[in-house]
């Protein structure tokens, strides 16, 4: 479950579940929230960014750290966000033998 709009998310106190589940939890205030560890829309998008160094930061060319409201798919960044610099999605394309 995505955090809602608006809603702070806390850099600390990570805890990553198993890699089968593919998700992040974070705990704060005797709460816990479940973050999608992959985006459908961000992870097809030419802009997107994966750090080996630091690989739960979510980035992008448009983006220091991607809204939940776009990670959770609740918005499909094809239209202005406030702060995405001018940048939308656009479809990521790959030659033939690029992905292996």
């Amino acid at each position: 479950m995505c955090p809602r709009k608006n809603e702070k998310i806390p850099s600390q106190k990570k805890k990553v579940t198993p890699k089968r589940e593919k998700m992040v939890k974070l705990t704060f205030d005797d709460s816990m929230m479940t973050i999608p560890f992959l985006s459908f829309v961000c992870g097809k998008c030419k802009h997107f960014q994966v750090k080996k160094s630091t690989p739960s930061i979510k980035r992008c060319d448009a983006f220091d750290e991607i809204p939940m409201e776009i990670w959770c798919e609740e918005n499909d960044h094809t239209q202005p966000y406030p702060g995405d610099k001018g940048i939308r999605f656009e479809l990521l394309e790959l030659k033939k033998g690029e992905w292996q």
